[in-house]
C-alpha cells in the first residue's frame, strides 16, 4: 500500500485525514483496488459505484463525507484498477469483495452507499451480511432488471465492437439532457473511463445485472435504508426505486428533481446533502 501514515504519533486535530490505497487479493486471485481516507477514529462509509465507472464516481461527495466519516471506496471487478475475473462470478462475489475491503481497512461495520450496480451490491450486503451494515443508501438501482435482451445485446456489442461503441451513448442516457453541454469536461472523463474498460470486464458485470434477482431478499433487510432515484431517470427508474422501498420495511424514499441515472454526478450538492443528513442524523428515522 502507498500513502499511509497509520502508526504515526497521535494527532491532536481530528480533521487531519490519512489516505491509504492498495489491493485486496481475493481467493480466486482477483485483485480489488481500494482507497481509504479518514482518521481511523470516525464511523466508516463504503461507497460502491455503478457499471462502467470506478471509485472516482464519488469524487464530488468526498469533501463533505470526509468531514464526518472514514470514507472507503473500491473498484468493482473488471472496473478501474481492479482485475477482471477469469471465471464467471455473481453478485455474492461482489458482496464478498466489499467485505474484504472492509476487513482490509479495519472496519467491522460501515454505512453502505451504492449507486446503480453498486446499489445491487449494497442490497446483497444488507440482506446477507447484516453484521457489516449500519445504514444503507440505495441510489438509482433495482432489485431486478427485466431486460435480458438488452444485456445480451450490450455484451455482444462490447465483445464484438469494443467499448467505444457503448461509452458515449450510455453516459448520455444516464445523465440529464443538459449535462453534456454544461459539463463537457466531466462528460469526457466519464466516457473515457468507460472506453478504457476491458470488454470482458464489462460483459461480466452485465451478466450480473442480467441474472441478479434480489426481490425476495428485500424483506430480510433490517438496516435503516434510504432509497433515491433521479427524476430524469424516467418511469422505470422511479418504479424500480419504489419497488425497493416497498420491500424494505421503514425505508425512506427521496427523488432528486432533474437528476438522471448518475444522480450523484448530475446534482452532486443535493445528492450529498440528502445522503449525509441521512447518515448523520441521531433522531429516529422515519419515512
Amino acid at each position: 500500500m502507498s500513502g499511509s501514515t497509520m502508526g504515526a504519533e497521535p494527532r491532536a486535530a481530528i480533521s487531519i485525514t490519512e489516505k491509504t490505497e492498495g489491493f485486496v487479493e481475493r481467493p480466486d486471485g482477483c485483485r480489488i483496488f481500494f482507497a481509504r481516507e479518514g482518521t481511523g477514529t470516525r464511523p466508516a462509509v463504503l461507497l460502491i459505484h455503478s457499471l462502467g465507472t470506478s471509485h472516482r464516481l464519488w469524487d464530488a461527495q468526498m469533501p463533505a463525507l470526509r468531514e464526518a466519516f472514514d470514507v472507503l471506496r473500491f473498484d468493482l471487478r473488471g472496473h478501474g484498477r481492479s482485475d477482471g475475473a477469469n471465471a464467471p462470478y455473481d453478485i455474492a462475489a461482489l458482496g464478498q469483495d466489499a467485505c474484504a475491503v472492509l476487513d482490509m481497512c479495519g472496519a467491522g461495520r460501515a454505512h453502505i452507499v451504492g449507486l446503480s450496480m453498486g446499489g445491487m451490491v449494497a442490497q446483497w450486503l444488507a440482506a446477507h451480511r447484516p453484521d457489516r451494515v449500519e445504514r444503507l443508501v440505495i441510489a438509482n438501482s433495482a432489485a431486478f432488471i427485466p431486460a435480458r435482451e438488452l444485456w445480451d445485446r450490450n455484451i455482444a456489442t462490447a465483445l464484438g465492437e469494443g467499448m467505444a461503441a457503448l461509452a458515449e451513448p450510455t453516459m448520455r442516457g444516464w445523465l440529464s439532457p443538459s449535462f453534456p453541454e454544461k459539463h463537457g469536461a466531466a462528460m469526457q472523463t466519464l466516457v473515457a473511463g468507460m472506453e478504457a474498460m476491458s470488454p470482458q470486464g464489462y460483459a461480466g458485470a452485465c451478466r450480473i445485472l442480467r441474472d441478479t434477482d434480489l426481490r425476495d431478499d428485500l424483506r430480510t433487510i433490517t438496516a435503516p435504508a434510504l432509497v433515491i432515484n433521479g427524476e430524469a431517470d424516467g418511469a422505470r427508474g422511479r418504479a424500480a426505486a419504489d419497488g425497493i422501498a416497498a420491500g424494505i420495511a421503514g425505508s425512506i424514499r427521496r427523488e432528486l428533481s432533474g437528476a438522471g441515472h448518475l444522480s450523484n454526478i448530475d446534482h452532486p450538492e443535493a445528492f450529498t446533502r440528502i445522503v449525509r443528513d441521512f447518515l448523520t442524523t441521531t433522531t429516529t428515522i422515519t419515512s
